[in-house]
């Protein structure tokens, strides 16, 4: 039997459930821990062959209790996931309505397997499971160990800092636990998740937020909040940054969706302000290095004021329509070879460490969208195939198409999901146009536009926080001195590409590839040309 992952809703459990072992593959307990699952009981005028006899009862009732909850779990799979009209599924879909009505929050079932959309990768995650072990542990040693496994596991890579959330014991003895990690570059969740079960025997759900269209904010905050309520006095990493700083709402700010990246839902909401400070006492499990212990005082439940029709617009961030492309097809003539051409083309101009830095750039511009620290330019010699590695973008989104020749009216604007200006040029702009609306443009501030109408002109203000990137020759040079300051300071994220393709490069049009671009831009191995 394969082991099924936890579902976040425990309502419909049998009485006398047992949630799986969080055992290693020889089904011992973790590497980490000394003592033994069993307590002998000890009773006086007992001899060891009785003791014996009495941890194996022990350990049968505890194995038939487990085979019942992995039975019921495979039981609702079975019927649930497998039968699209199977009555139960109805009566959950009802339930999930009820929950839309409550909570003005959707909860939807993505999966990594059929032909859902699952997200690929993120900068934080929550990995949830149901700890078996260590049942007389206090809640601070245990936060402990797990935090020594953690950091383990996340050798080598980019891993920021973390939090550990331990839920109150239950009659059984198992424990909901919440590990929160952020890392400093997007990872993906699907190597830590196959080492938690390989390893340690951990069946984890993994959650991660993503940002609403038109905000830009670090998710790590709502979903510190989102945690919370399971647990008021986390373990916090070394490194980690001030609570106080994480739950006010009113600096952070920050919309998203919560996306089960396993079986699951996906829920939206904002983080709550609270009355949290630090801990006079550092208790037990936040003796190491500078972890803190926080108090959280007051409701702890977070507050929704997002309406459903708002929520139907989360899939159309572009991070996410881009790292969709991840499940589509290629269609070039032979797999992987816009991947393979870019690739080349990319290294050949920036290097490795150059190609890594555009990559970077060109998420963080597609997460956070238009400022003066992420608009993305890529510069050069003519006929370097500057322009070919941003045309995808034309087929994934809604994109702006603005060239040299062209203004930039409100009718461009309209319900674009991001703005491709090629040959980008201040000159070819004209002497009427307005330096301040560009840019306003360039930075995250409304920008007054004109559009026209049968009555007349009529004013309309653009605020989308939508990504720019831009392609020219050279970077642009306005007259004015405090014009030429304040566009450069709005162009901070340039590439230059100093080599020109060779005739016979040029002779290959690149067809542009959704998959390819998608797999370049978040598939860490360049030299990859092969799909999955």
């Amino acid at each position: 039997m394969q082991p099924m992952s936890i579902s976040s809703s425990f309502a419909e459990a049998p009485t006398l459930k047992k949630p799986v072992s969080c055992t290693g593959g020889d089904g011992l307990p973790l590497s980490f821990i000394d003592e033994e699952t069993i307590v002998y009981a000890d009773e006086p005028g007992e001899d060891d062959p009785n003791l014996k006899i009495m941890a194996l009862k022990q350990r049968i009732d505890v194995l038939e209790e487990e085979k019942k909850w992995l039975e019921w779990r495979l039981r609702k799979w079975q019927d649930c996931h497998k039968c699209s009209k199977c009555e139960h599924e109805k009566q959950e879909e009802k339930e999930d309505e009820a929950i839309v009505v409550k909570s003005s929050a959707r909860i939807m079932e993505v999966s990594s397997h059929g032909n859902r959309m699952t997200r690929h990768q993120s900068r934080s995650y929550i990995y949830s499971w149901i700890h078996c072990n260590d049942m007389d542990l206090p809640d601070g040693v245990l936060k402990k160990r797990l935090s020594r496994v953690l950091a383990q596991l996340n050798e080598a890579k980019s891993l920021s800092f973390y939090s550990i959330f331990v839920g109150e014991q239950q009659k059984d003895g198992s424990r909901l636990v919440h590990s929160l990690l952020k890392y400093g570059t997007p990872t993906r969740w699907k190597q830590l998740s196959d080492t938690l079960r390989s390893r340690y025997g951990i069946d984890a759900s993994i959650r991660c937020a993503v940002p609403r269209p038109g905000f830009k904010s670090c998710m790590y905050p709502m979903l510190f909040s989102h945690c919370l309520d399971l647990d008021p006095s986390p373990f916090l990493s070394p490194h980690h940054p001030d609570p106080n700083s994480l739950l006010d709402v009113e600096r952070q700010g920050s919309k998203g969706r919560q996306t089960l990246a396993l079986e699951g839902g996906d829920l939206s909401m904002l983080p709550i302000k609270r009355d949290a400070e630090r801990k006079d006492g550092i208790p037990e499990h936040a003796g190491e290095g500078s972890a803190l212990a926080v108090s959280v005082l007051g409701d702890s439940r977070a507050f929704m004021d997002e309406s459903v029709d708002c929520m139907e617009e989360d899939n159309t961030d572009p991070m996410y329509e881009v790292e969709a492309c991840l499940e589509a097809e290629c269609i070039c003539e032979s797999p992987g070879l816009w991947l393979e051409r870019i690739s080349s083309l990319v290294v050949r101009n920036l290097g490795e460490e150059g190609a890594k830095k555009l990559r970077n750039d060109i998420q963080r511009n597609l997460e956070e969208g238009r400022s003066k620290e992420t608009n993305v330019v890529i510069y050069g010699v003519a006929s370097s195939g500057k322009t070919a590695i941003l045309r995808p973008l034309t087929h994934i989104l809604k994109c702006a198409k603005i060239s040299d020749t062209q203004g930039i009216s409100h009718e461009d604007l309209l319900d674009c999901e991001c703005i491709l200006w090629s040959h980008f040029s201040v000159e070819d702009l004209g002497d009427n146009f307005d330096m301040t609306k560009l840019l306003n443009l360039l930075d995250s501030r409304p920008v007054e536009m004109s559009c026209s109408s049968d009555q007349g002109n009529s004013g309309s203000t653009f605020d989308k926080l939508v990504p720019i990137f831009l392609t020219c020759d050279a970077l642009p040079v306005p007259r004015e001195d405090q014009d030429r300051e304040a566009l450069h300071e709005r162009l901070q994220r340039c590439h230059y590409f100093p080599h020109k393709m060779d005739r016979e490069e040029r002779k290959k049009p690149f067809i542009s590839c959704n998959r390819c671009f998608a797999e370049w831009l978040f598939v860490d191995t360049l030299a990859r040309t092969q799909h999955e």
